[in-house]
Order: structure tokens, then sequence, then C-alpha cells
């Protein structure tokens, strides 16, 4: 098991646009916990994949979605390329797809998370 606690650069206030707490099972592969974004918690469940533990897999990458907490809930997926050893990346490339089940809305969003 591992724990990544991971987000994107802080701004001037301190406020980051994204932020994972995230329980792994590194034997399986699967992930499970919280991403914030925007200030606004999902709960989301996932997989990823270590590079060099099939032949052929170059990179580790992941991926996960969940809704938050509303009754009309907002669904998040987070995806990403991971950089360093998986049981404590150095830094994850993430890209972020929110859909709004009140307003139909998607936004898109991609940073960096770097250790917190």
């Amino acid at each position: 098991m591992s724990h990544w606690q991971m987000g994107t650069e802080p701004d001037s206030k301190g406020n980051r646009d994204l932020t994972i707490d995230i329980q792994t099972d590194d034997s399986v592969g699967t992930l499970k916990g919280t991403v914030t974004f925007q200030d606004r918690p999902y709960s989301v469940t996932g997989h990823w994949a270590a590079e060099g533990s099939v032949p052929g897999r170059n990179y580790s990458c992941l991926a996960m979605c969940g809704p938050d907490h509303d009754p009309a809930p907002e669904m998040l997926t987070l995806s990403g390329t991971l950089v360093g050893k998986g049981y404590a990346p150095d830094s994850i490339q993430a890209n972020v797809t929110r859909t709004d089940s009140k307003t139909g809305l998607q936004y898109g969003y991609g940073g960096k998370l770097l250790p917190m």
C-alpha cells in the first residue's frame, strides 16, 4: 500500500487548483481516495499500471473517477502519467474532466501534481 498526497503549485494565497489524497494497492494496481478540484472533493476509485511491471509497459499511468457529495452530483475523471517510482511519484501530469448533472456542462483541466 502506498499513500499519495499531491497537488498543483499553490497560488499566492496558498490555494491549489487540484489535490489528490489516494491510497493504492500496489499488488493489484487499484486506487481509492479523494480528489479535490477547485475546492470541491470527489470520492474516487481507479487503477494504475506501473512501468516495467510487464514487457512493453514503458510508463506508469493512472485513471480514476467518482462523484462529489451533492444529490445532483458533478462527476470527475482524472487520468495521467506518473514520473518516478509508483509507490512515491515525483510528479503526475494530470488531465481532469468534470461533468455537472445539474447543468450538463463539462470542463477540462490539465496540471502537474507534485508531492505535498
